[in-house]
Parts: structure tokens; C-alpha cells; sequence
């Protein structure tokens, strides 16, 4: 009776995976979290579909990414209920899978993630997604076959929304994607396109952080064009091996003399564990531009006890010549980009639910 968060990541077709989940398969109804990723069509079959009833579940992340055509996969019931759900996250690209949208209470979910276009290919789906008005993420990555663009994506003029993410192998995007983005504090692209152009007769007067955590931009001059038109913006995340060719458009001293300025003031680097290219900033880090850099190390220091142990030698040698410009963090330690409110005076970011905290104690 114990609540359960669980996350399960089959990367390979074995037998011990198969019967641990026929021993998890009896107390999957008490789940608070469900993280559910894998290839292999024996395995999602064991496990799927959801039972009828769900009544503890808060987030539920599916990921189906094999060659799961034939038979198609039901994930749940039609007439399933999860009623506490507030995080739903699906991505079923190249594979086949039933389920319904009429099993999440549309006036609770507050983070929606979808990685499918064929979702919105049906008009059921799309009837439903309208309705979820209480959002406050929502992140829409569209896969479009052979250039197509949905006709009835319908637009979301949520003004709860604050937190956008978009990804697309194309960089196209509808033009009726958002009738209002005046609430928008935090814009994620995952894209090696262009999703910028949808939004290029849009305001956004809340916006403060972006961020672009593939190691691919393409755009980096229109992405640095959306960030001086929108002054709001103090926070930028970046993954390390995009981050030169940035940097000298955002930060480099000919441009900032023709250009109009900006109000960065912090910048994230999302580093993999092959660093290339880490000599590359050590002209940023002395920058008045960049007072603050963190570095997130993804898949480095995630089983050491001595974090160094991991590090590449070409950013051992930048911490040492730096020491005041790096704050050693791992991913699950850094302040989510959307929950970031301001920079405090040391010029590191302050994380949401603390202002509002202070705030309510101050006024008390």
C-alpha cells in the first residue's frame, strides 16, 4: 500500500526486465509518478494497459520509441480514470498505440507534453487538448511527414500558459499555434529549425529565460535577434557545443557597438560528457557580458563521489583559471529554467517558489 514513484527504461529485450515487470504489474494502481520508456513490444504489452482505476496519479511519461506497428499497443482504457493527473507526457513516434484523452481531467493537468503529430491528426484528441485551461507548460515537439501541417491544429490562448516548449525536425509551425503569449515567461527550443517564425509578430512582454538545450542552431543569429527584441529576457541555457558561435553574436564587443543591447545576465551550458570545443569559451568567461556561467554536466558526474574525478581536463583548466565563474552543479541540482523569477545579487538565479514564499511571509 506503500505510494510508488516509478520509472522504468527497458534499453535492451531481456527476461529479467520481463519479470520484474510481472512483479510490479499488481501495484501499478497505487502509483503517484509513472516514467515509462522503452523499444521492445514484449515488454510494453506486460505492462500496458493501464489499469481502469489510477486514483494516486499525479505524472504520467510514456515513451515509445521502437518499431511498434503491429498490433497496435493500448495504453489504457476509453473509459479509464486518472483523476489526481497534473503531468501527462507522451511520445510514441514510429509506434502504433491506442488511448484516449477523456481519462485526464482537462481542469487539473498543468504540464502537457506531446512528441506525436499523429495526436493531432485526430479531432477527438484535438477536441479534448482545447479544453485543458488550467496549463501552465505545455510542450509541443511536431514531427511533420513529408512537410504537412495539421489544418485543424487548434491554437491555445491559455492565459495561464508560462512555460512554452516546441520542438520539430522541420522548424515549421503553425501560424495559429498562440493567440496570446502575453504569459509567457519561459520559451524551450528543441529544434534544428526555426520555430521562431511563428512567433515573429508576437509580444512577449513576461518573457525572461530561453532556452536551447540541443547541441544544434542553426539560427543563431535569428535567435539572437528574438532575445534583443524582447528585453525582458535575462536568463539564456544552451548546450555547450552550440554555445561559440552564439556567444559571438550575443556577446561579442563589434556587435554590441552597431547592435541594440540586451539585459542577459546569466548564462547555463549543458555539457555532455564529450566536452569539445570547452577551449572555445575561455574568451566568454572573462566577458562583462557574462558575469555568471553554470555548467551542467548531463551524464558526466551522475555515480562519483568526487565529481572531479569525471571532469574533461580542458574544463578542469578553465575552473582553475576562473574559479569565480563556475558553480559545479549536476542536472537534477540546477534551478529549472522555467521556475527561475529573477538573479539574485551574486548574480545566480532565484528559483520561483522561493520569491513567493518570501513574499507571502513578508506580507504576513
Amino acid at each position: 500500500m506503500v505510494p510508488l514513484d516509478l520509472t522504468i527504461d527497458i534499453s535492451s529485450n531481456s527476461d529479467s526486465a520481463l519479470h520484474l515487470l510481472r512483479r510490479l504489474k499488481p501495484y501499478i494502481r497505487h502509483l503517484h509518478e509513472l516514467h515509462f520508456t522503452s523499444c521492445w513490444l514484449d515488454h510494453v504489452l506486460e505492462f500496458f494497459p493501464l489499469p481502469h482505476s489510477m486514483p494516486y496519479l499525479k505524472t504520467l511519461d510514456i515513451c515509445l520509441t521502437g518499431p511498434l506497428r503491429t498490433p497496435p499497443v493500448e495504453l489504457w482504457h476509453p473509459d479509464s480514470s486518472f483523476p489526481a493527473l497534473k503531468s501527462f507526457t507522451i511520445d510514441l513516434r514510429d509506434v502504433t498505440a491506442r488511448f484516449s484523452f477523456q481519462s485526464i481531467p482537462c481542469d487539473q493537468v498543468l504540464d502537457l507534453n506531446i512528441f506525436n503529430i499523429d495526436v493531432f491528426r485526430d479531432k477527438e484528441h484535438v477536441k479534448y487538448i482545447k479544453n485543458f485551461k488550467c496549463l501552465q507548460s505545455m510542450g509541443l515537439h511536431l514531427y511533420y511527414p513529408e512537410m504537412e501541417v495539421p489544418e485543424h491544429l487548434p491554437p491555445f490562448p491559455h492565459s495561464s500558459l508560462h512555460s512554452l516548449k516546441l520542438g520539430s525536425s522541420t522548424g515549421i509551425l503553425p501560424p495559429t499555434l498562440m493567440d496570446n503569449t502575453s504569459s509567457i515567461h519561459h520559451l524551450e527550443l528543441r529544434t534544428a529549425g526555426d520555430p521562431l517564425k511563428v512567433f515573429e509578430s508576437k509580444d512577449f512582454p513576461c518573457l525572461r529565460t530561453v532556452s536551447h538545450p540541443t547541441k544544434f542552431l542553426y539560427h543563431a543569429a535569428h535567435v539572437d535577434w528574438f532575445i534583443r527584441d524582447h528585453p525582458s529576457i535575462f536568463a539564456i541555457e544552451i548546450h555547450q557545443k552550440a554555445a561559440y558561435g552564439f556567444l559571438e553574436l550575443l556577446f561579442s564587443e563589434e556587435l554590441i557597438s552597431l547592435e541594440r543591447p540586451h539585459n542577459v545576465r546569466f548564462v547555463r551550458f549543458l555539457v555532455s560528457k564529450q566536452s569539445s570545443g570547452a577551449e572555445d569559451l575561455w574568451k566568454w568567461l572573462g566577458s562583462k557580458w557574462a558575469p555568471r556561467f553554470e555548467w551542467v554536466f548531463l551524464d558526466v558526474c551522475r555515480s562519483a563521489s568526487d565529481r572531479s574525478l569525471n571532469i574533461d581536463e580542458r574544463i578542469r583548466v578553465l575552473t582553475e583559471e576562473f574559479p569565480k565563474q563556475f558553480r559545479w552543479v549536476e542536472d537534477n541540482e540546477a534551478i529549472p529554467m522555467n521556475e527561475i523569477s529573477s538573479l539574485g545579487a551574486d548574480g545566480w538565479p532565484i528559483r520561483e517558489e522561493f520569491v513567493k514564499y518570501v513574499s507571502l511571509n513578508t506580507s504576513e
